[in-house]
């Protein structure tokens, strides 16, 4: 990808995937694409090959889930201070 226009049809192949979150652009020479999401990723380097005839996969890594503990808030039952409703007495 030595010009901005291949950088951008490189870009254009990668978000226009199903599953893509985030694409950008990174590396030394601005000539890798870091991609982010659910998607196959040898169907992009095959696509992104087909285009540009060259096309390398550096790494697939599993998207790390940070674990947050849900804080139970307890809510304190309080007894309702209404004073109950009677019917005045029959004389």
């Amino acid at each position: 990808m030595n010009t901005s226009k291949a950088r951008s049809n490189a870009m254009k192949i990668a978000v226009g995937m199903l599953g893509v979150e985030s694409a950008a652009i990174g590396g030394d020479n601005k000539d890798q694409i870091e991609v982010i999401g659910e998607m196959d990723p040898v169907r992009l380097t095959n696509l992104l090959r087909k285009r540009f005839c060259r096309a390398e996969l550096l790494s697939v890594e599993e998207k790390k889930e940070e674990k947050k503990e849900e804080k139970k808030k307890e809510e304190k039952v309080v007894p309702c201070s209404c004073p109950p409703y009677g019917y005045p007495a029959i004389p």
